[in-house]
Parts: C-alpha cells; structure tokens; sequence
C-alpha cells in the first residue's frame, strides 16, 4: 500500500496539473471476441489514467482502442498490463562510473510504447479525423496538452501523444526499429493525420560548459533524433495513399528553461495564456512567442545541423555563445577559443589520448570492463599512425605541439581528485584517478560482505539518531584489522601493509566477489590474475596496479624462487616495468597484493618468522545474493567517502603498519605447520615429543646423538647430515653449542610409581651439548599440556612397584604359549617354562 507521504505526492501532483478524478477517467469501449478478431458492443468502462503506486504515481498506458497495453515478462506464464512509475523520490544509479539520477521506473525486458491520452483514444474508437498529432517527451505533458486543447473548439483536431524520451518514437520490432513506432503509425493511417509535430523541451539549444568535454555531442544527440523522426516516416510521407503531408520539429524557446521547460510547466504557469500558447503551437516552424522550430518535409540533414549550430565552429558558437562565453571549448575533437575577434584553434582534444613517452609514442585506450566500468589501457602507437587518421593540419597539429610529452613512466596513487596528477617530474602517471563521486550515504551491503569475509567480533552498526555509523573497534580483531587494511589503502596508499589471503576449500565464499568489488572501488588501477598470468615475462599488465589479485592462487612449497618473489613485492619500492616493445625502466611500485585460494591449509609455504601475511579462512555464504556485485557497485561513492572519514584503530608501529601479532591468525599457524621443511618438522617434531612426552624442564643433547635419534626410521624416512642441522639449530634459530657438560637423554618410560610419577630411563654422555627449553619450542597450548599434571591410563598401572610384601602377579600366557603347554601335558612331561 502507497505511504501517506507517497498519497500527498500524487494527489499533489495531479492538483497541480487541475487532473480531478472526472478527468482522470477514461471511458472505453467493451469489445467481445470473434472468429477472428473481436467486436466493438455496446457497453462501455471506466478506466484510471493514473493511480497511486508504493513508489509514487502508476501511469497506465492504453491501446488505440482503449484496451490496456499488455506484454509477457520472460520466464512468466501471463501478460500483464503495462505501466510506468513516476517516483515520488528520484533514485540514483551508476552507470560507467557516472552517478545519474531515476525519476521513471519501468520493468526489465518491458516495451517501449507510446502513451495515448483519453481524447486521442476517443478519436480513434470513433474514427474521427486528426489534423494534427504532436508527439512531446514525457505522460503528464501529453495529458496537459491534451486537457488545455479539449477547452478550445477551434483546437478539436490537434492530439498528443506522450515519449518516454525524445528517441520513443522507434518502432518496438527490432527488425523495423528504424520505422516509425507501430502504434503511432496505425493512429496516422486510421485518424487520416495530416500533420506530425516532434516537440520538446526549452533545454534543446542550451549546453553546460565543460572544459573537456565535447559541447558538440548533446546537440548531435538531439539533431540524430530529429533526423531519425524524419526518416521513420519517410514511407508514409512518400506513400501517396496516406494522407500524411508534413513533418516538423519544435521546442519550446530557451528563455523559457528556468520557469517553463516543458509543456505542462507552461501551460500550468501561465493559464491565461493557454489559448495563445496553442496558437503558437499550431503555427509549426512559424512560432515566434513561445516556441521555434523546422519543417522537416525535405529530409535534408543539413536543415537540422543548421538548427543546432553543427555546421560549423562559428554557427555553433554563435549560437551556444551566452553558455561559453570566452572560455574555451571543444567543437567536435577540436578545442577553440574565442579571442573577441575570431575562434582561434587551441589544439585536438584527440590529442590527450595519446603520449610520447620518452622515445615511444602510446594511445590510451578507454574500455568498460565487464561491470561497465571504463578503464584506461596503454597500447603501443607511431606517428605513421596518427597521420593516418586525421586530417594533414590536424595531425601535424597534434604531433608537432598538442600530443603531450613525457620523460618516462612514473606511478603515485593518489585518490584525492584535488590532489591528482597525471604528470609527476615529467613522468606519465600510470595510476588513474578514482571516477567516483564521494558523497556520504548507507553502506549496509558492503559492511556485510566485508564482516562476512573476515568474521571477528568488532562491529559496525548504523546510529538511526545520531544519521552516523557507529563502530566498536578491537585490537587484533580480524574484522577491526580488514577495516584498517582498507581504511589504510585508502588515506594512505603509498603506505606498504600485509597481504590479505582469503583461503576455503569451499566456493561461493565471496573470496574472488572480494577482489572483483576492490578492482570496481579503484577503477583501473586493479587487476585479477591467475598463475600463469602472474609469471609471464612482461609485467605491464600489473606492475603498475595498485591492488594485484592473484585468484586461486598458489605456490608450490618447494619452490623458494617464486616465495621470495612473492615476499619481495610486499615491501619492494621499485619494479621493473616490462612493456612490450618499450624499453625496460624502474618505476616506484605502490601494488597491493590479495590473494585468495581454495588451498585452504596448503597455500604457499609460510614459515614463522614471516610478517606478511594475513590468512583468513572464509566461510561460505548461508544465502546466495546473485545481485550483490552490483549491490555492492552501487554503495561505492558512499562507500569511498565513509573511508575518507574513518579514524584508523591500529597505530602505525611497524613498515607495514600493523604488530605482525595483530594479524597473526590461527589459520596462518596450521599453514606454517602443514608447509614446514622436512628438516624444520622433523628436528621440531622431535623435540616436543620429547618435552610433552617425559615433561624435563630441560633438554641437552649432543648434535651427533641428535642427529642419531633424528635418522632413526621410526622418526623420519628421511637422513639428515651433521652439518645442516648445525646450521638449522645455529642460523636460524639462533642456539648455541655449549661447553662440555653433563647431559641426560630421556629414552623410554619403564614404569609408574605410587604417586603416579613415571620412572624414566635416561642415556647419559658427557659432551658438547644443545640445551633445549620447553618455552622456546612449544606452543601456548603445547606448554599448557607440558605444565599439566601427568594423567595415568588405569591400563598402564600394572608396570607399578609392587607393595612391599606382595609379588607382582604372573603375566598372562598367550595363545602361542597355552598350545604349548598343552602339548608338553600329551608327552606326559613338565612343560620349561
């Protein structure tokens, strides 16, 4: 049901307009099928034009014959009736990285009809003639006009008819989309129309200045849709049975845009003027108060440059001259500027698209990627090539003085638009400034997408009083720890931090969603690649990214080549930018790297001391959102302007930010654990079954009895030498081999006592010796055990001393020994044992 707030807007609006509900009723005829077809009967219904809607205002649209247009969704069984929604609150969406503003909604897959008003309807049903059809962009001016018309007799052959745009006016089939709209063309052969208006609004010939973009591309926009009106009928006008004679073109005059855009604004303000007005109207290319406009009988496309100043650069000033005044401005390509006397060239605005980078000559190409983004791509060009596509002065223009120079690449990421530049000591930026416009608004979606992924127990909540974000921030918290990863990024993109490593066997984690929305949020400065896209020899594809994806990425533990590779790019400072054909050149290196694997426990082999990793095992989603990209796309300039506002909870303590504790995570540990070096894992292994089997507070063993017990089979299939777990020991974790001392080496358990105490049999040497502390080698949990009490199997009581007095029960005979007993007993003899 329609909200109180929604019912004050349509009842609002149709006052405005002077709709009363008389007037808002369309009286139609009832029809009865036949063979056939169907009947017209005598019965007639009443019909709404508009009626309330959830959203605002339903605007129903009707047949020539007054029966309600209907279509058939697909993947559904039943047409139903066409409509669209005027809305009471105009929505924004994003489209190219462009925020645009919604005020009509209709559904996905829906027609593009024409809008009838009830008095056309009422020609048609009775077959009257119309004098004159006029076609006006949008419902409500339609039905305005055709309301102010219908109190004046002498008006009584004029009809409108309502676009949902100023190309509306295209036939529905694909096939004759170049024709002129079906149902408009079965009104001009049935009502006998001798005339066809094309009207729109007072904004036709004004601009906006821009100072790089193309002022000339509205007006061509508006001038190929008149063009196109004249060609969709073209076949009427030449057909000499239909009555069809002229064909025109007219908006309302410029000075009108401020008070009076459209139609409905004008004849709602000026009321008494109403009978003027149409007279005007009707006087077609004559107008000379309220409107101006062309006869398009000739079909010559020059007559309608002419009307919107794209003859050429002077008939295009002058006539946009109060919008540009001297600034100056670019006409088709080229960029002008008035000197009060004459335009002068200033230079191609083509020219920016190209570069000379040292010796080499580039292009930059702009493509939407997949989502529509556009983002900007540097091929390889030559001068052979740019005299080859534009005119010699032009060309010699661009090569000579407007194509900008370069001494090399550089790369800085910067996403303050204010603070941006594309030039950095002479040097090409390679970073693209961000397209967003940050504007402050809800991010919902994208906060629970980003909890989704890194879990933990801080929060972020909406402060419905307050209209603010709230957050209860944690150290070490996983979800506080992703939030000022990607608030970091953000305020400080030249600041060196983690890798974040998403890992699940599963999918449908939201593990690659991740990177494709980070690669939206920074619009071509990111990218996503695989394993073998990340090992090519030419880099350029990356190496001047801001955020690297690597998905479904892993490195084979036993290849230090490609890990330290890894590991050198999180902190490197500088790479080697190889392009093909171009020189290789060092540029400063800002790239973040993500990866993300359904390599859950095995992704690359990770060792301890390492501080650069932040593995998180991601669950997967309870619910599938197949339109959560796009959710996601859509919260993203407000998204960027929360980032801009977020006060970072961890402080800067280290070169990549964060205490290498605050992100350390369980998942990492039992990576370091499944990819450790045979050496590390069997020496490791060794020792702390040791400490946790006979619990010593200390172990000293010599490296050759060591090394003795490590190459026993049943430790390790393995054999180590002597001389790399010296280096093992000694290197990397830093023991020392101490002086010759007493040393005694736990070998097995031979029994319990009374307190439950074991009795340990020990092999004792004299030697240089290692000594071994259960605190440097066992985990928090490990040492806990260590510490624990012994904890004793009832089974393994038995091997206790006996209590003074008693002797220790006969041990039970096996099967082995029963059968021979039994066959000493058959030789009637003493059995030896």
């Amino acid at each position: 049901m329609p909200t109180q707030e929604v019912h004050s807007y349509f009842s609002e609006r149709l006052r405005q307009l002077g709709i009363t509900d008389q007037v808002n009723t369309i009286t139609t005829p009832v029809y009865e099928s036949i063979e056939g077809g169907y009947k017209r009967t005598a019965e007639n219904k009443s019909l709404k034009a508009f009626e309330a809607h959830d959203k605002g205002i339903q605007i129903n649209y009707f047949l020539p014959n007054g029966n309600p247009v209907s279509w058939k969704k697909e993947g559904t069984k039943w047409p139903r009736n066409f409509v669209r929604i005027r809305l009471a609150k105009e929505e924004t969406y994003e489209k190219e990285g462009k925020t645009y503003t919604k005020k009509y909604h209709q559904e996905k897959g829906s027609p593009l009809v024409p809008y009838l008003t009830p008095g056309l309807i009422r020609k048609y049903v009775d077959q009257d003639q119309i004098e004159t059809l006029v076609l006006v962009e949008g419902e409500f001016k339609a039905f305005k006009g055709w309301m102010v018309k219908s109190a004046d007799e002498q008006m009584n052959g004029v009809e409108f008819i309502g676009l949902p745009g100023i190309h509306g006016f295209y036939a529905g089939d694909f096939n004759h989309k170049k024709e002129i709209n079906e149902i408009i063309q079965q009104i001009i052969l049935e009502c006998r129309v001798r005339n066809i208006v094309l009207l729109l609004d007072a904004d036709t010939l004004t601009l906006k200045w821009q100072e790089d973009k193309d002022l000339s591309y509205r007006a061509s926009s508006f001038a190929n849709a008149v063009k196109n009106f004249r060609n969709s009928l073209h076949l009427l006008l030449e057909d000499k049975d239909v009555e069809l004679n002229n064909v025109y073109f007219m908006h309302l005059k410029a000075k009108h845009q401020d008070t009076e855009k459209g139609l409905d604004d004008l004849l709602q303000n000026i009321p008494a003027k109403h009978k003027e007005i149409m007279d005007d109207l009707m006087s077609f290319h004559f107008a000379k108060t309220y409107f101006e406009g062309i006869l398009l009988n000739d079909g010559q496309a020059g007559t309608v440059d002419k009307h919107f100043g794209l003859i050429n650069k002077e008939t295009f000033y002058t006539l946009y001259k109060e919008y540009i005044g001297s600034r100056p401005f670019i006409f088709k390509k080229i960029k002008y500027e008035w000197t009060g006397e004459e335009l002068k060239y200033v230079k191609s605005a083509e020219s920016d698209r190209f570069a000379r980078i040292g010796i080499n000559w580039i292009k930059r190409v702009t493509l939407p990627n997949h989502k529509g983004i556009p983002e900007e791509r540097i091929e390889k060009w030559s001068v052979t090539e740019i005299k080859r596509d534009y005119p010699k002065y032009i060309a010699e223009q661009m090569i000579n003085r407007d194509i900008p120079r370069y001494d090399g690449f550089f790369s800085l990421p910067c996403w303050d638009p204010k603070e941006y530049r594309r030039a950095i000591y002479g040097c090409y930026n390679l970073m693209e400034p961000l397209i967003w416009d940050y504007k402050a608004g809800r991010v919902d979606y994208t906060l629970a997408f980003i909890k989704h992924l890194f879990q933990g127990k801080g929060r972020i909540w909406w402060d419905e009083e307050a209209k603010c974000y709230q957050e209860e921030a944690i150290k070490g918290d996983q979800f506080t720890v992703a939030m000022d990863y990607l608030t970091i990024l953000h305020q400080y993109p030249t600041q060196k931090t983690f890798v974040p490593c998403l890992v699940s066997r599963e999918n449908g984690t939201g593990k690659s969603t991740f990177l494709e929305w980070l690669c939206m949020v920074y619009n071509g400065n990111g990218t996503v690649l695989n394993n073998e896209q990340f090992k090519k020899n030419f880099n350029a594809h990356w190496a001047s990214k801001f955020i690297i994806g690597l998905d479904e990425g892993f490195l084979d533990v036993d290849k230090k080549a490609e890990r330290e590779r890894l590991k050198q790019m999180v902190t490197a400072k500088e790479i080697f930018l190889e392009l093909k054909g171009i020189d290789v050149k060092p540029i400063p290196y800002f790239g973040h790297l993500i990866i993300c694997s359904n390599d859950a426990d095995n992704l690359m082999k990770m060792e301890e001391e390492d501080t650069r990793w932040f593995v998180v095992k991601v669950s997967k989603s309870e619910k599938k959102d197949p339109d959560l990209v796009d959710k996601l796309k859509i919260e993203i300039p407000a998204w960027v302007h929360f980032l801009n506002h977020r006060k970072i909870f961890h402080p800067k303590v280290d070169r990549l930010w964060f205490d290498p504790e605050d992100f350390e995570t369980e998942q990492q540990r039992k990576i370091v654990q499944t990819t450790k070096a045979r050496l590390d894992a069997v020496v490791e292994n060794y020792i702390k079954d040791t400490f946790l089997t006979y619990k010593v507070p200390e172990l000293r063993i010599s490296r050759r009895t060591l090394l003795k017990k490590l190459n026993n089979p049943d430790i390790s299939k393995y054999r180590l030498d002597e001389k790399e777990v010296k280096i093992w020991l000694e290197d990397r974790r830093g023991m020392k081999y101490r002086p010759t001392g007493r040393c005694k080496i736990p070998e097995r358990i031979t029994g319990y006592s009374e307190d439950d105490e074991p009795r340990i049999q020990y092999e004792e040497e004299n030697q240089r010796h290692y000594c071994f502390l259960p605190e440097e080698w066992l985990s928090e949990e490990e040492y806990l055990e260590y510490k624990s009490p012994w904890n004793i199997d009832p089974d393994e009581t038995e091997d206790k001393d006996p209590p003074a007095g008693t002797f220790p029960e006969a041990e039970k005979l096996d099967d082995k020994q029963y059968k021979q007993e039994q066959l000493w007993q058959e030789k009637k003899g003493t059995a030896p044992f």
